[in-house]
């Protein structure tokens, strides 16, 4: 396991350890429907277009 995903594990251990009753973490206000699911090149494709593309930093890595 990676370091991030203990990092967020932990996060969201915390979070529901210190949750209050049945209430959501956010509103219905508070979200947006994005149309489906979001996949892992959709995520790359918005950051590349917000960062003006370039070489990605993941080159070569094998997913």
């Amino acid at each position: 396991m990676s370091e991030a995903e203990l990092i967020r594990e932990g996060i969201h251990r915390i979070a529901l350890a210190r949750r209050v009753g049945d209430e959501p973490f956010v509103t219905d206000e508070e979200t947006f429907d994005l149309g489906g699911p979001v996949t892992r090149d959709d995520v790359r494709e918005a950051v590349n277009d917000a960062f003006g593309g370039g070489e990605p930093r993941d080159r070569g890595r094998v997913a």
